[in-house]
């Protein structure tokens, strides 16, 4: 247990030794993440496992072999010679790690005339109060100054997720909040993670939710920017003008201002915000971008996609393109061009969590982390690939239809054609993709732990929408895809993960309908202790009980508007709007706001009793009450709704504002079509930036 009591019974800590000690342990941090380390001692593949004992004044090493304990002499002979070999390739790289210490050491803490060990003892790294694992330290320390270049492997193997429990116990002192990490997958389907598909390679993903609380009856909208408005604003899209699809590069809208961000509740309630990955909320003028609305740092892109080694948007190299990548609001980073998206939000992460638990850091911290993964295109560094070398799907990926679409019921899924393969080289690069997945996972909890922040952070995870089975993602076995109101395209992969969770929570499912506009009232108010009072109406609902109640509590949600378009010709696919009540649940092709009716065909489904869609029950004459009933609802939310933003075709938008459909220069008439700032005498898309193109004084000046 760890114990927040002074550092005690050595030298009185002035703030140069304060500052002292944080260097020592930087110094540490920084050998254990030395590239030369991870590669030789990932190498290591000796079937002897060395335990050492810390407990007493010795470092005691005791042999462990896997497996039964009955092993052949042979068997353990082979193990021997393989430790031996282990030893000796150790010892050809820890002089470099011990000469590297020594040299950070004199020009960072300033008192060469001690050794490392010594350096260790003065700082009381070893001597802080926390029962057994102080003597970790000690031997760390010794080891590292001494001629035992194995035992000290062995001590680094471990990853040292104690590394900086001095600096995150002050830091955690300072205040009992939780921190909060909110993960956004990118397309990551219902079948696009491990524990739904043995094929997919996800073992970090799989772990996190498996301790954690996994949510298999969550829902999210159907394309990214209406998730992510009704995430950050705790509302239903019809009431954001998100409703109809995404929210393009070059159109002058965002959600509306008037309405309250997640990320500025919780600055309310005293938290540090971050936000690094994906925007998607709109970013025609300044107002509308991260630091304008609640976050504190950024980097990221603005707009749906982006290519992912060169960071160009718009269109990813059409007539509105340039580079979309940006810390801040106003500073495009040309210089990144050539880094991988994923390794450039990692390592923001890891240096984000580092700065949070220094003791200066008084506030906790709220990251909003949407990654890029799995959204197109279909970009995979090798390291990834390798993990699918062959086409070894498992069987029942097969019986998924794994990589290939999935047999169509009925003409109306058919967009991609008859059940098919897709190539594999897609299918291989979107495995790859989320194998990066949740290498990014991986190590958002390994730089938690690292850092000492893990069991004072609550991480929620969640997709933003269905795969899209054209580009090797899947869905099955339930209907539909991405854009579709199908279960298919908006039920997908969500998780609880944190040590703050009740034992009796932990490694449970739980099958309460949960929706992505519960989090904010979640977050804010039992999470971080915030409170609601500026936002409008909320549809929301706070689950913290639910989810930390065990499998067994209640969700207080029984009913959920999954969308309702009144811009069928500018959406998608049908249907456009859908209501699920209890079990039942709703579609229908369009709800128009003239007539305040359905238009097209309606959809009745039990899903407890048909998950997947197959038999429509509307036209059964038993039904009819329950239509009636459903519609009736429909209508109210119709009533309450705001007008659609024309975001998908400009050109078909009309010209004065028609019932529920805006016209397309509503929010910013002097502005044509938004494109990217080019330098005099280059259009090339890697010159140009894609940056708020329309503020409110002089847009077209701006050109």
């Amino acid at each position: 247990m760890l114990h927040r009591t002074p550092l005690g019974g050595g030298v009185p800590l002035t703030p140069t030794l304060l500052a002292e000690r944080e260097a020592v342990v930087d110094i540490i941090a920084a050998v254990v993440r030395h590239d030369l380390f991870f590669q030789k001692v990932s190498a290591l593949r000796s079937p002897v496992i060395v335990k050492t004992d810390y407990t007493r004044g010795k470092a005691k090493s005791v042999k462990q072999t896997h497996g039964n304990e009955a092993q052949s002499k042979a068997t353990r002979a082979a193990a021997a010679k393989s430790a031996r070999q282990a030893q000796r390739q150790s010892r050809s790289f820890a002089a470099p790690i011990r000469n590297y210490i020594r040299k950070r050491g004199r020009g960072s803490v300033g008192v060469s005339n001690l050794s490392f060990f010594e350096k260790c003892r003065k700082f009381n790294l070893y001597e802080t109060t926390f029962g057994k694992r102080s003597q970790f330290f000690y031997f760390l320390c010794v080891k590292i100054d001494s001629e035992d270049p194995w035992t000290l492997v062995n001590i680094l193997r471990c990853r040292m997720r104690s590394l900086s429990f001095a600096l995150a116990t002050t830091a955690a002192t300072a205040s009992s909040k939780p921190n909060v990490v909110l993960v956004v997958a990118d397309d990551q389907g219902y079948a696009n993670v491990g524990y739904h598909n043995a094929s997919m390679l996800t073992p970090r993903i799989n772990a996190l939710a498996k301790a954690g609380v996994t949510l298999e009856n969550y829902y999210v909208q159907p394309v990214c920017s209406p998730t992510r408005s009704t995430l950050m604003t705790g509302r239903y899209t019809n009431r954001l003008g998100t409703q109809a699809t995404v929210i393009r590069a070059d159109v002058p809208f965002g959600v509306p201002l008037d309405n309250t961000f997640m990320s500025q509740n919780m600055q309310d309630a005293g938290y540090h915000t971050a936000l690094f990955g994906k925007w998607h909320l709109g970013f025609y003028q300044r107002a509308y971008t991260p630091l304008a609305r609640g976050f504190d740092e950024h980097l990221g892109y603005f707009e749906g996609a982006i290519d992912y080694e060169t960071h160009i948007g718009g269109g990813y190299g059409g007539a509105n393109a340039g580079v979309d990548w940006h810390r801040g609001n106003e500073t495009t980073c040309f210089e990144d061009s050539g880094t991988w998206t994923e390794d450039l939000l990692v390592a923001e992460t890891n240096a984000f969590l580092h700065r949070m638990a220094k003791p200066t850091q008084a506030k906790p911290f709220f990251l909003y982390y949407p990654l890029h993964l799995i959204h197109g295109p279909s970009e995979a560094p090798q390291r990834f690939l390798d993990l699918y070398p062959e086409r070894n799907l498992s069987a029942t990926a097969a019986s998924y239809g794994m990589c290939g679409v999935c047999e169509c019921k009925d003409q109306r899924m058919a967009v991609f054609g008859p059940a098919k393969d897709v190539p594999w080289g897609t299918c291989r690069t979107v495995l790859a993709m989320a194998a990066a997945l949740d290498w990014a996972l991986g190590e958002l909890e390994d730089g938690l732990k690292d850092s000492g922040l893990y069991n004072n952070t609550i991480i929620i995870y969640t997709s933003d929408n269905g795969a899209q089975p054209g580009q090797g993602g899947t869905n099955m076995p339930l209907r539909g895809w991405k854009t579709q109101l199908y279960e298919g395209g908006v039920k997908v992969p969500g998780f609880v993960h944190s040590p703050l969770l009740p034992a009796a929570a932990r490694g449970t499912v739980h099958l309460g309908l949960f929706h992505a506009a519960d989090w904010l009232p979640t977050i804010v108010r039992s999470i971080a202790g915030g409170s609601t009072k500026r936002n409008l109406a909320l549809d929301g609902l706070d689950i913290w009980t639910a989810i930390t109640g065990g499998p067994a509590a209640p969700s207080p949600r029984t009913e959920l508007l999954h969308n309702l378009n009144a811009a069928c010709h500018l959406g998608y696919v049908f249907p456009n709007a859908a209501l699920r009540v209890g079990e039942m649940k709703l579609l229908v092709d369009c709800f128009n706001y003239t007539l305040m009716a359905p238009t097209g065909l309606i959809e009745l489904y039990n899903l407890t009793a048909d998950p997947y869609e197959f038999v429509n029950l509307a036209p059964v004459k038993k039904h009819a009450v329950t239509v009636a009933t459903m519609m009736a609802k429909l209508k109210a939310y119709a009533a309450e709704a705001d007008q659609v933003a024309p975001t998908l075709f400009p050109e078909k938008a009309p010209k004065a504002a028609a019932p529920g459909i805006a016209p397309w220069n509503y929010q910013c008439p002097q502005c044509k079509l938004g494109d990217a700032f080019c330098p005099a005498g280059s259009t090339a898309p890697e010159d140009c930036r894609l940056d708020p193109w329309c503020n409110s004084v002089a847009c077209t000046a701006e050109r």
